[in-house]
């Protein structure tokens, strides 16, 4: 593995860093967990349900991105804010926190990290109406 992305804005270059983890892991099977995570129990089953599936990632604790307003700089309606700068989200979509990511190698999920750059670079050219958030 290679050191983070190097940018003034360390939240940004954490970001960046994630979305390099597909294809920077060397694993087959890869788990990321940001490092203010403590571990109660082994996680050892993690790497069994890498087995039936091709990711894990944990629900944000308001998953709702209608009601995500920590996502958004102005006071603006939520849902339409995000679907006006290009991000393709409905009432039904769901926030999730990139504090734990498990993944194995496959088509399906290097289409995943391809899509997510491309939306997080849509989030990074909008930063005066959002926040780079997970």
């Amino acid at each position: 593995m290679q050191a983070a992305p190097k940018h003034e804005n360390p939240v940004l270059a954490s970001r960046q860093a994630k979305l390099a983890l597909y294809g920077e892991s060397l694993f087959e099977k890869t788990i990321y967990m940001d490092c203010d995570i403590c571990l109660l129990s082994p996680i050892d089953e993690v790497f069994d349900f890498l087995d039936e599936v091709d990711l894990l990632i944990t629900e944000d604790v308001q998953p709702a991105i209608a009601k995500a307003a920590n996502l958004l700089r102005v006071k603006q309606d939520i849902l339409s804010t995000l679907q006006s700068v290009g991000l393709p989200l409905n009432e039904n979509s769901i926030q999730y926190n990139g504090g734990f990511i498990a993944f194995t190698k496959s088509s399906k999920t290097q289409e995943l990290f391809i899509k997510f750059k491309k939306y997080f670079e849509m989030v990074v050219a909008h930063q005066n109406v959002l926040i780079v958030k997970d």
